[in-house]
């Protein structure tokens, strides 16, 4: 009873994260409430393949400790974003590593012409219509986004915010349409993140 009544009050990621830590939950039951589907006991033995994803019948997790922190850090932001919606989509994380300062991604953003206010008025007036997953976990386009930041990073590199706002860019959503209307391209992301050069796990 306890624990249930514990899991009622989850409504953040950061709550869930701690909730983990203080073995209120567990990591598979997390991984499912954060909308990555786990089947219980047949997905543990397997290791990290191609890309550092684990695969098995179709079924997809990404392993979490791959971001790297500024990437971690714009994760959690975007679950903060997401407010009322409690699904985090596409727009949020884009808003969340605009804003992050110093980060790769907010850096290219900023010198194509979508910084964090650019790309917040941008957003404004856009329909938030992304499919939410079920329990507290982000929207199927920023699944898809983020599963596609993964799949571009060579294991056991860390995921940072790179591929992250390059993956946003790329995959229909929110965050792609308001680039679009600011007239930013995946494109010209790459190239700005080129000629930033730096720690390609920023």
């Amino acid at each position: 009873m306890a624990e249930d009544e514990a899991r009622l009050r989850i409504t953040t990621t950061a709550e869930l994260l701690k909730a983990v830590e203080l073995g209120i939950v567990d990591r598979t039951e997390a991984r499912s409430l954060l909308g990555f589907g786990v089947k219980r006991g047949r997905m543990a033995r397997l290791q990290p393949r191609e890309g550092g994803r684990f695969t098995k019948g179709g079924d997809q997790v990404l392993p979490f400790n791959r971001f790297s922190a500024s990437a971690r850090d714009a994760m959690l932001r975007a679950q903060e974003l997401s407010g009322e919606r409690g699904h985090p989509d596409t727009g949020d994380l884009l808003l969340a590593l605009a804003g992050q300062a110093g980060s790769a991604a907010a850096l290219a953003l900023q010198a194509a012409g979508a910084g964090r206010e650019q790309v917040g008025a941008a957003l404004a007036g856009l329909a938030r219509s992304e499919a939410p997953l079920a329990g507290l976990g982000p929207t199927t386009e920023l699944k898809q986004a983020v599963e596609a930041a993964f799949h571009d990073v060579a294991y056991p590199a860390q995921v940072g915010t790179r591929p992250l706002v390059l993956a946003l860019a790329a995959t229909d959503g929110v965050a792609s349409a308001a680039l679009a209307g600011l007239g930013v391209t995946p494109e010209a992301l790459r190239a700005e993140l080129d000629r930033l050069g730096g720690d390609p796990e920023s």
